[in-house]
């Protein structure tokens, strides 16, 4: 699973506005599909279940370097008995990101989890070869707002490397109570 879905999911922290943490977050399924075989070498994700949280790895190898790659991201949200609400739908460039991430509050916790967990240094340009891994990768609940809404998510990626469409990614899951 790419690590850009954590600037999806970051946004449904425009919701949090309670005192006591009361949930968790699930990740449910991950579907990675790499659209053109002439940019990665390897793009993989492997998701599983331990104690009642959820874990990926993930794998991203170039073929190139890669200095212009951008991600179209749509976060669509459920309320439990409510409609779907689109919580983010919106197209960034990853260098600008990744130079520019402690200036914004919700990108803080997407950049914390990738330190963390991440195998080199995430930073433009891509260099070929290079595995950009994420390793147990999981949500750490206190680094989030005290409260978010329950309900199920589903966020798309589509990875856009000099313009054109050359991966996406497809993550649903569900915020349940504790």
């Amino acid at each position: 699973m790419s690590p850009w879905f954590w600037i999806c999911f970051s946004s449904l922290l425009q919701f949090a506005y309670s005192e006591k943490r009361n949930f968790q977050i699930v990740i449910d399924e991950i579907k990675m599909r790499n659209i053109d075989p002439e940019v990665f070498e390897k793009l993989d994700c492997d998701l599983w279940q331990v104690n009642n949280r959820s874990y990926y790895n993930s794998s991203q190898v170039f073929k190139n370097p890669v200095n212009d790659f951008s991600v179209h991201a749509i976060l669509d949200f459920w309320k439990p008995n409510s409609k779907k609400i689109q919580i983010y739908d919106g197209t960034f460039d990853m260098c600008y990101f990744l130079e520019n991430v402690q200036t914004n509050r919700l990108f803080k916790i997407y950049a914390k989890g990738v330190k963390k967990h991440s195998s080199v240094i995430f930073k433009c340009p891509f260099e070929p070869n290079v595995d950009y891994a994420l390793n147990n990768m999981s949500f750490d609940e206190e680094d989030f707002p005290k409260f978010i809404p329950l309900g199920k998510f589903r966020c798309t990626l589509e990875y856009l490397i000099n313009k054109q469409l050359s991966a996406r990614a497809f993550v649903t899951g569900k915020v349940i109570a504790r």
